[in-house]
This record gives C-alpha cells, structure tokens and sequence, in this order.
C-alpha cells in the first residue's frame, strides 16, 4: 500500500509540473531562498559549491543555485517533470539530471542536499534520508524544507476535507477549482493584515510577493498529491537524526514550516 501511494504521488507531482511549468518573479528568486533559510544559511553559501537537488521539479531552485555560483548541480526527479527540469535548465550547463528516486540517487560527493517540499511527500522517507547521508561529503548538509503541524490546526482541518475530495478529482478539474480559490486567498490575505488569523505571516511573506499564477500553483499543489505529511518539531529532529545527521538546526519558518539542517559527520 505504502508503494501504491507514493508511486501515485510522484505521478501527481509530475503532471502537476508538466501543467505549471513557469518560475519567474518573487517565485523563482533568491529572496524566496532567502526566507526559506531563514537565520541557518546564506543564499551566498552555496557559491563554488557540489549542490544536490532532491525533487528537482521544473528546476526553479537548480536556476538559483546556478545564479549563486554553484560550481555543480545535481538535479533528482523521480517524476516525468524530469523533462520540464531538463528543459527548463539544460541551457544552464553545470547540471546533472537523474530519473530515480530518492532512496536510489548514484553515488557522489555533495557538499549540500537541498529538498525543498518533497520530503513531507515521501510515505516512508528514512530509506531516502539515508541515502541522502551516503551521497554527502563528510561534513557537507541536508538542508530539507518540511511543512510543519504547530500552529496549523484549523488550517489543516479545512485541507484535510477538502483533499478527501480534491486527490480524486480530474486534473482539469482541480486546475479550475484552483484558479477560483485564488481570489478567496487574495481576500483571505486583506484580513490577515488586520487580525492574527493562521498563516498570517505566510499571507505577507508569500502570497502577497507573488502573481495570481503561482497563488493557484500554490493552491494546486496543497490539493493534488495523494500524500503529504504535516511534521511537529521534534518528529523534523527526528527524521534527520534517524539518517546519522549531527549539529542538527531548525528554524519555524513564518511558524507555520520547518527548515532543517543537519550535517553528516
């Protein structure tokens, strides 16, 4: 069953990004690095860097790191967006692209592992960090990007309704019911600058830096996969800890998701 599910979410991911295939703007840029990494990482870290891309999807990231001065990109995509990655980036020159899944990325010697919004998509993702660890020099980092349980209840409540019916729905379907979400988000976003209403910061901090495509992105891509998970602080630790990582750091991004950081020794 376990299988069954994430075979079905990486075929979710892949025609979710073959549909949205565009990052530009506040999307695509450093600044939204910038923020994920919060106090743990300068965007300016990975210059002259080996970075690993794990969940490449249509390559937004592997186009920041190129522009950060990353000596060597690494892209991993178990999905068909394989395509869209390469398409997107081939162009870059510096980039390695793998059709394989977490838990079989080829052998290297990375300096950093960053996965942005993929683990928490993983039903069972201790084989992945694990392998995650094998790939990184001895003292290179996984810098993993989860969405967090703290501070999420009612929103949480309100997706989990909504997915029951959402996960079934047809692709063009979703696509429409997606796109007529996005002003309720846009209203949702006025009364967050007035009252401490959940997501607040995230209102600020995302959706109101971005273009109405990628609010409906973003919104698609809370719907559509089969399986995500929503992880308390200690379970974040945890994970990192059962894959060997040390000096492990973690940072409540907007509190509503956790960046984690852990280093193989």
């Amino acid at each position: 069953m376990t299988d069954k599910i994430a075979n079905k979410t990486i075929n979710d991911f892949g025609r979710q990004h073959e549909t949205y295939n565009e990052y530009s703007g506040f999307y695509g840029s450093v600044d939204i690095l910038a923020d994920t990494l919060g106090p743990l990482m300068s965007p300016e870290d990975f210059a002259g860097k080996d970075v690993l891309d794990l969940g490449a999807g249509t390559g937004r990231w592997m186009h920041t790191f190129h522009n950060l001065g990353a000596k060597n990109i690494t892209a991993i995509e178990p999905s068909s967006a394989i395509n869209v990655a390469r398409a997107n980036t081939e162009h870059l020159g510096n980039i390695t692209y793998h059709h394989v899944p977490g838990d079989k990325i080829p052998d290297g010697q990375h300096d950093y592992v960053f996965s942005f919004g993929v683990v928490h998509h993983i039903p069972d993702p201790d084989p992945v960090m694990k392998r995650v660890y094998e790939v990184l020099k001895p003292g290179g980092k996984a810098i993993i990007w989860l969405y967090g349980r703290e501070n999420n209840g009612l929103y949480l409540a309100f997706m989990h309704t909504l997915r029951v019916f959402t996960v079934r729905m047809p692709d063009r379907a979703l696509d429409g019911l997606s796109k007529a979400m996005v002003p309720m988000v846009r209203l949702y976003s006025k009364f967050c600058k007035f009252l401490p209403l959940p997501l607040k910061g995230y209102m600020s901090e995302y959706i109101d830096q971005v273009e109405d495509y990628y609010v409906q992105v973003t919104i698609y891509d809370q719907l559509n996969p089969q399986y995500a998970m929503y992880y308390r602080r200690q379970e974040a630790i945890d994970l990192m800890e059962r894959a060997g990582f040390t000096d492990i750091q973690i940072y409540h991004r907007e509190k509503y998701s956790w960046t984690v950081i852990g280093t193989k020794n």
